[in-house]
């Protein structure tokens, strides 16, 4: 495997900028994967005025629950039940 752009240990957006506040992120319930694999993506168009957002991982292409804010996927994902 390739080495991730993402930084490990911590949720980043698709830019790999840190997300403030966020939780230290729970591996992959699907592959196991860990931070480095783990990114918080706008799930919504740009220019819709209600955005969601969810952590999708890189690796298996799972990802947790919808939410309005990248803190709150953050969040669920670290929430989820596998």
């Amino acid at each position: 495997m390739s080495e991730s752009p993402y930084a490990s240990g911590q949720f980043t957006d698709a830019d790999g900028q840190p997300i403030a506040e966020a939780p230290v992120p729970l591996a992959c319930p699907f592959c196991g994967s860990g931070a480095d694999q783990l990114v918080v993506e706008r799930w919504s168009a740009e220019d819709d005025p209600d955005p969601a957002y969810h952590v999708n991982c890189l690796q298996c292409d799972g990802y947790g629950p919808e939410a309005a804010t990248p803190l709150e996927a953050a969040q669920g994902w670290n929430g989820r039940k596998a």
